[in-house]
This record gives structure tokens, C-alpha cells and sequence, in this order.
């Protein structure tokens, strides 16, 4: 007998699966800060700019900005990696570099994935369960405020995918 239980927050609202890739966050970075506590035992925060150029902690995150929330560990850190869409909307994802060598066998590579998995589905359910306010929608069902703002948004989404998932 399988059964299958639908995941919500404590307002009853279901959560995005975020087993397809990356969620839609729309929240403050002090959330995110927090969200990140949440899963990492001890992490660093790296800001890097649309450009590609890393920035001074504590400066002003624009709009196609990418802030790297990584695990203080030696090898192959994972990461949450948000990028800033538009005022407090956010794009985030989870990942870990992969061994030069690769992983020795699937099994190892499935278990990574799902380590990742786990790692945003605890970021997503604390942040809706903390801010009643927050919200976190899956990509194909979030639409931008203005249909101009969407080919620009889209494509902060498809560059964070390319350059950060590993």
C-alpha cells in the first residue's frame, strides 16, 4: 500500500517540489541568511556580480547579483546559490562541485542529488514556515509582475543554472 502525503507549511499552502531544478523565493536576504543557518552547520557568503566579479562581503546585492551561501568545509562544499531577480525575489538553488574523478559509482552520484534535494526542501520549508509573508513557488508557476520584466528574469534563471550547477 503506498501512500502519498502532499508537504505543507503550517498556513496549509504546498510547497514547491524542488526536486526539478531550483525554487522562486520571495523574501529578504536576512531571511535567507537565516534559512542558510538552518542548513549548514558553519558557512561563508560569497557575493559575486552579474559580471562574474566577486564583491566585498556586505556590499549592495543588485539585481542579477548571485550570493553563494557555502558550507565551511574542505572539499567539494555544498552550496545554496540565490540570485537576486527583482526586490526581495530571489532564484534559488542547491549544489556541491563534483570530484574531478567523479563519484565511484551511481549509487554515489544519486545519493549526492538527493543530498541536494534535502538541502533546499529544509531551506524552502523553513522559510515559508518562519515568514508567514514569504513565499516559494516553483519557476514554471511564478510570473513576474510585468510580461516585460519576464524575458530578463528568465534569463537570470537560465544563466544561474548554467554557471552555478554543477
Amino acid at each position: 500500500m503506498l501512500i502519498v502525503m502532499e508537504r505543507r507549511d503550517r498556513q496549509h499552502r504546498t510547497l514547491p517540489d524542488s526536486s526539478d531544478g531550483g525554487v522562486i523565493v520571495q523574501a529578504t536576504i536576512d531571511l535567507l541568511r537565516k534559512g542558510a543557518e538552518r542548513v549548514f552547520c558553519e558557512y561563508k557568503e560569497i557575493i559575486v556580480s552579474q559580471t562574474g566579479e566577486l564583491k566585498p562581503e556586505g556590499s549592495y546585492i543588485e539585481i542579477g547579483d548571485t550570493v553563494i551561501f557555502q558550507e565551511t568545509i574542505d572539499e567539494y562544499p555544498p552550496e545554496l546559490v540565490a540570485t537576486k531577480l527583482s526586490e526581495d525575489v530571489w532564484y534559488v538553488i542547491s549544489t556541491s562541485e563534483i570530484p574531478p574523478s567523479g563519484y565511484p559509482t551511481d549509487r554515489d552520484a544519486a545519493r549526492a542529488a538527493e543530498a541536494e534535494t534535502k538541502r533546499l526542501d529544509i531551506f524552502v520549508t523553513f522559510i515559508c514556515g518562519y515568514d508567514p509573508d514569504a513565499k516559494c513557488e516553483a519557476p514554471h508557476d511564478w510570473m513576474p509582475d510585468e510580461r516585460a520584466d519576464a524575458k530578463r528574469i528568465l534569463g537570470l534563471i537560465q544563466n544561474t543554472n548554467k554557471r552555478w550547477r554543477h
